[in-house]
């Protein structure tokens, strides 16, 4: 990311905003509504003009010889002469906090960390992984009470378990309402939104693409190899 968002070119003589303008409208804490020119409530221009001074002098070495042990994955490395080391004080949506710059390699990354956890302390930041998690496993689209009942309390869980992304996957997975269990209402069914057994995928797929099958057999055939068999009483459904 560094590299192809230009961060590369980011320094305090010459700010580049893409990284930090990235990090947050897309990575982290997203956009909310636009309720002033330049104000997203999330964050503002000004964040974002804030983020590139911290993220300023934050390079990656051509050959990608950097490596993180953990990963594998090439990290970058600090040039103090291009970083910003004055402080940088952020908008009312993150409480005018400020960060103190820093002059050296373990100040910077002091620096980054204080900007990280600035961001990942906000309940926007859970909310927003929250959702991505809710559209991949259960559905696209929600309503209110989905946002108040489910969204905010995976939300608050995220934050107070450090971003434990698996604790928060199986409090939703095993929740009811994962299995649409917490109603009675019939014209908002959950189950099999999107995560679907065997037989389901299989259908679904035949019904949508409209396939006609030359060889029945071959449903049973796919169906058991994915782990769900189906009964021979149920063939004539084929």
């Amino acid at each position: 990311m560094l590299y192809y968002l230009d961060n590369t070119t980011n320094n305090k003589d010459n700010p580049n905003e893409n990284y930090a303008r990235e990090f947050l409208e897309l990575f982290t804490i997203l956009k909310g509504p636009q309720i002033a020119n330049g104000n997203y409530t999330n964050y503002t221009e000004h964040d974002i003009q804030q983020a590139a001074r911290v993220f300023s002098g934050i390079k990656v070495k051509p050959n990608r010889d950097n490596i993180d042990n953990d990963t594998g994955i090439p990290y970058g490395f600090v040039n103090n002469n291009q970083h910003d080391s004055g402080s940088k004080t952020f908008s009312e949506a993150f409480n005018f906090h400020t960060i103190q710059g820093g002059n050296n390699l373990q100040e910077v990354k002091d620096e980054l960390s204080d900007f990280v956890e600035m961001i990942f302390s906000k309940t926007e930041t859970a909310k927003a992984y929250c959702r991505k998690i809710y559209r991949f496993f259960i559905k696209r689209e929600w309503d209110e009470s989905v946002e108040n009942h489910i969204i905010t309390p995976l939300a608050d869980q995220l934050i107070n378990n450090n971003y434990n992304l698996l604790e928060v996957l199986q409090t939703l997975l095993k929740s009811k309402h994962f299995y649409d269990e917490d109603n009675d209402d019939s014209t908002n069914e959950i189950v099999g939104s999107i995560v679907k057994n065997p037989i389901q995928f299989i259908s679904q797929t035949i019904s949508l693409l409209d396939i006609t099958l030359p060889n029945a057999e071959a449903t049973f055939q796919n169906s058991s190899v994915s782990g769900q068999k189906i009964k021979k009483i149920f063939s004539f459904l084929l």
